[in-house]
């Protein structure tokens, strides 16, 4: 079922260049990406096109598990390699897609394999997202993910700030006003940096930004999200200090989702206003109660 995009959001102050780490923006402040420290979319084609008109508490020396998997067996809890040529509509249920925006499974740019998704975004647009509202329940308190990520391209007005993977306990609210846990990016003079960040939508977000995000070649890239306590840590082909990041005890809460029920993956800016167009690729999916590895 379709369904329709959201109009683009009004910027957002511009936030310094050089922004500090783990930040919070008050909720009666403005709302840069940056602010002071922090103390204490079913799917049943291969393509669509919109229409026109913390557990433990060293996240980042989490040890993967062995990357081999048995032949043609699924690694972790939920796979999606995109090998069957088309978006599984059992595991992608709803798709948020800004007008002209698509979603396809295609065969040029690949990690592995024959195929691999591609999100594409035209310039100045907000939205080209997949989601699997429902996940396992094995998952919906702490689970760690590992894909392929390639992207073409960053926004940059005012940083840029933009996602790739979110967790939500459902997508009530979304794309403005929904809470979620969330791997992005912000575009600083050196290159793009990760923004981790839990989005509160209709108040503060909470900020941890840092590591290294390659660009213009495809990387391995886990992640782990944790809502007991709150928790979000990155490992670029799995580096989690140089190139990675991490941010611990959001907050100093547990449950602020109250579960991890969903997963959303492609491509969201909050600042698309000078943007060129961006095509993000994503392919080796996989989300696990452990640390997955990168693929072979």
């Amino acid at each position: 079922m379709a369904h329709c995009s959201q109009p683009a959001p009004t910027s957002r102050p511009a936030p310094p260049l050089e922004p500090p780490e783990d930040a919070a923006v008050a909720a009666d402040a403005p709302r840069p990406d940056r602010a002071v420290a922090d103390s204490p979319p079913p799917l049943a084609d291969a393509s669509a096109v919109a229409d026109a008109s913390e557990a433990p508490a060293t996240l980042a020396d989490a040890a993967p598990h062995p990357d081999a998997a048995p032949a043609g067996g699924c690694p972790g809890v939920l796979c999606e390699d995109f090998e069957s040529g088309a978006l599984d509509p059992l595991v992608w249920t709803r798709r948020e897609l800004s007008p002209g925006n698509s979603v396809t499974v295609q065969t040029t740019t690949v990690a592995h394999g024959t195929h691999a998704a591609q999100f594409h975004a035209r310039g100045g647009t907000t939205l080209a997202m997949i989601f699997a509202e429902h996940l396992p329940a094995a998952l919906q308190k702490h689970y760690f993910g590992r894909l392929s990520f390639q992207a073409t391209g960053f926004p940059g007005e005012s940083g840029g700030h933009s996602a790739y993977v979110l967790s939500q306990a459902s997508l009530q609210g979304f794309p403005w006003a929904d809470h979620h846990l969330e791997v992005g990016s912000y575009l600083q003079a050196s290159g793009p940096i990760w923004q981790l960040t839990y989005w509160t939508g209709d108040g503060p977000e909470y900020i941890g930004a840092g590591g290294h995000i390659p660009r213009g070649r495809w990387f391995c890239l886990e992640w782990e999200f944790n809502d007991e306590p709150d928790q979000i840590a990155v490992w670029v082909d799995g580096d989690g200090t140089t190139q990675g990041h991490d941010f611990r005890n959001i907050r100093g809460a547990s449950n602020l989702l109250g579960k991890l029920g969903t997963l959303g993956v492609g491509f969201r800016t909050w600042h698309p206003m000078g943007a060129p167009d961006i095509d993000i690729y994503i392919d080796d999916l996989v989300l696990d109660t452990k640390r997955v590895g990168c693929p072979p």
